[in-house]
């Protein structure tokens, strides 16, 4: 009877030994799985976009793509105040992190219309023309008719008068 014992009582400690085991393989591969999170957030609040992405690159698509407005939202505003407190380069930078994140006309034209406003203020005339003549070519992009106003002062100012007349004509509708 001892045998029989020992026997189950080791087969007990056997089938518990590798339920912990398991349980401890599992913890430490969510704890790595929490650390690599932490790290990506931090990486997203220190504006890290690039690196949050490829530390989250498990993360469903919906919520990547969220994230990704989301970075894109906060880059534009902070562009916005550093315009407004006349850090026009330092704006600029901001702006081209953004454009990096662009996924809608809506994006593209908010983040060239600033850019656009930015090189206008910095005298980057030629800047200004090159990245704008994109709403010449297609009439979809939202808040056109903004963006061929800048794109018109722009190319007078660089001495691009087809470019200006072409600007005026698309803003006259013709």
């Amino acid at each position: 009877m001892n045998r029989a014992f020992y026997l189950a009582m080791m087969t007990v400690f056997a089938f518990l030994f590798l339920i912990s085991y398991f349980l401890y393989e599992t913890t430490k591969s969510d704890l790595k799985d929490c650390r690599t999170r932490e790290i990506a957030y931090k990486a997203l609040i220190d504006g890290d976009f690039e690196k949050f992405r490829s530390l989250m690159k498990d993360l469903p698509k919906h919520e990547l793509d969220y994230y990704s407005s989301k970075f894109f939202d906060l880059e534009l505003s902070l562009a916005i105040e550093e315009r407004n407190s006349g850090n026009f380069g330092r704006a600029l930078n901001l702006v081209k992190e953004a454009s990096k994140l662009i996924s809608t006309k809506s994006q593209l034209s908010r983040v060239l219309i600033l850019k656009g406003e930015l090189l206008m203020k910095m005298g980057r005339y030629d800047e200004v023309v090159k990245d704008l003549d994109t709403f010449l070519k297609d009439k979809t992009i939202p808040d056109r008719e903004r963006a061929l106003e800048i794109l018109k002062e722009a190319a007078e100012r660089a001495g691009r008068k087809d470019i200006a007349l072409e600007a005026e004509r698309a803003l006259s509708g013709r």
